[in-house]
C-alpha cells in the first residue's frame, strides 16, 4: 500500500479572502470503479480556517470481502 505527501503554499492574499468568505479546501484522490469511470475519495478537508503551509500525508488502506450473499452499498 503506498504513503503519498503534499506541501502546499497558499499567498497570503488568498489566505486572508479564503478565510474572510468562509471558503474551506478539500483534497481528494482519484481511482478508477469496474467501469473505468474516475472515484473521488477524500483525503483531507479543512475545517476551520485556511493557513499559508498545509502539509497532507496519507496511506492507501484496502481490504477485500467475502460473502455467500450480495453486498449491499453503506
Amino acid at each position: 500500500m503506498g504513503s503519498y505527501g503534499v506541501k502546499t503554499t497558499v499567498d497570503k492574499s488568498w489566505v486572508d479572502n479564503f478565510n474572510k468568505n468562509g471558503v474551506r479546501l478539500c483534497m481528494a484522490k482519484a481511482t478508477k470503479d469496474a467501469s473505468g469511470k474516475d472515484v473521488f475519495n477524500v483525503i483531507a478537508l479543512t475545517r476551520d480556517k485556511i493557513a499559508p503551509n498545509i502539509d497532507v500525508e496519507w496511506t492507501d488502506e484496502y481490504a477485500i470481502e467475502a460473502s455467500t450473499v450480495a453486498f449491499n452499498q453503506g
